[in-house]
């Protein structure tokens, strides 16, 4: 089974911290708020992946209305693949839990749950959970641990149970920059792409519906403005070897749910998803998430 990361978990899990308090109101208690701010803002984290060295790269922000937490990650592993990740995480009245729903570019997806704990401090605190992955069928369920090292560091650890070894141990530190207005990208900044596209690239593992791993593929794409520029719309097709194996169709636009630049595509294939842009310097970066007509 590939590594997979329940990353988000850290900073759900300090919400947890006085889950006991203000439990009638219907909003976010206030301490349980402040150890949710901990977490916004963007992280890099080194460590391992299933005993294999890893790099992991973590946004949190507050969901429009504040009630619940977007997590949005990728986890590169030195020569090898990069799976990239989005959960949600918000407050069970019921159990008087922080509960995290996550999926993964892999296919794969779980449920991580963190009980209160004691004291009053997020920055130098310590707190366990639980999480059940469903990967291909199979239920795992491992143990969650996050050690809060100061206002700028924290450590999480996803233990296997029944003396497994660790899936995940990682050391994250903030990086300087916070995710605001100046990183979140916009409509216009994507109108360089208005046109006609031929690429090429080798086909990634885990495309079979589209053809062999490492095959040759090109990519015809033509991006319009639409509905008085307030979307982008793009066709997108592919050749394997010379033959048309898939056409897309995307939509570019703002989600006005978070307030940020999203895609939703559709594929011939039966395929659909979507993504959320991001400045990373210079760069624009589109991690994304689909679902193929199978469930994976």
């Amino acid at each position: 089974m590939r590594f997979r990361i329940p990353l988000t978990i850290a900073g759900a899990a300090v919400l947890a911290t006085t889950l006991l308090h203000g439990m009638e109101t219907q909003g976010i208690p206030d301490q349980v708020r402040k150890g949710s701010d901990y977490l916004v803002g963007n992280w890099i984290g080194e460590g391992t992946a299933e005993d294999q060295p890893a790099t992991m790269r973590l946004s949190v922000r507050w969901a429009r209305g504040e009630q619940h937490q977007v997590y949005e990650w990728s986890i590169s592993q030195r020569g090898g693949e990069t799976v990239y990740g989005n959960a949600v995480g918000g407050l069970d009245r019921g159990r008087n839990q922080w509960v995290e729903q996550m999926m993964e570019s892999d296919g794969s997806h779980w449920t991580n749950r963190w009980d209160p704990v004691a004291g009053d401090s997020v920055e130098e605190v310590e707190f366990h959970g639980e999480q059940t992955i469903r990967h291909d069928g199979k239920e795992i369920q491992a143990k969650l641990t996050v050690q809060r090292k100061g206002p700028d560091e924290w450590h999480y650890t996803v233990a296997g149970t029944e003396g497994k070894p660790n899936i995940l141990s990682m050391a994250f530190k903030r990086t300087p920059e916070k995710p605001d207005k100046a990183t979140a990208a916009r409509l216009e900044d994507l109108a360089w792409l208005i046109g006609d596209w031929e690429g090429e690239f080798e086909l990634p593992s885990g495309f079979d519906e589209v053809g062999p791993a490492g095959a040759k593929v090109r990519s015809f794409e033509s991006w319009c403005w639409g509905l008085g520029k307030k979307f982008i719309f793009c066709q997108w097709r592919e050749e394997v070897d010379g033959k048309h194996t898939v056409t897309s169709h995307y939509v570019v636009g703002p989600n006005l749910e978070t307030g940020e630049l999203s895609t939703w595509f559709f594929e011939s294939l039966g395929s659909h998803g979507t993504g959320t842009w991001r400045l990373e310097g210079d760069k624009f970066v589109l991690p994304w998430r689909s679902i193929t007509p199978g469930g994976r």
